[in-house]
């Protein structure tokens, strides 16, 4: 009689809680990552709306130390300005 190769009819289930196993370590990894890509989009999306409000003041000809202008962002994130000078904004 041949030796029989591979899993028996009562092994099935070894791949299967290995594939399991694998799958319960990464999803936390997975959403952990994701979290960190939706932030840096939102971190992004300020960053330009803040450098489009400087090339805005600077087109309108404000004077260092006035009021720029409101920059609209994400939630719960705060912005604040400590100077204006000619080379830019001081954040």
């Amino acid at each position: 009689m041949r030796p029989r190769r591979g899993f028996t009819r009562q092994e099935p289930w070894i791949p299967l809680l290995i594939v399991v196993i694998l799958a319960a370590l990464a999803v936390p990894r997975l959403l952990r990552v994701r979290r960190e890509l939706a932030a840096r989009a939102l971190l992004r999306q300020d960053v330009e709306r803040l450098a489009q409000a400087e090339r805005d003041a600077r087109q309108r000809g404000a004077a260092p130390g006035s009021t720029l202008a409101i920059v609209p962002l994400s939630p719960n994130a705060r912005l604040v300005l400590k100077r204006a000078a000619a080379v830019g904004l001081a954040i």
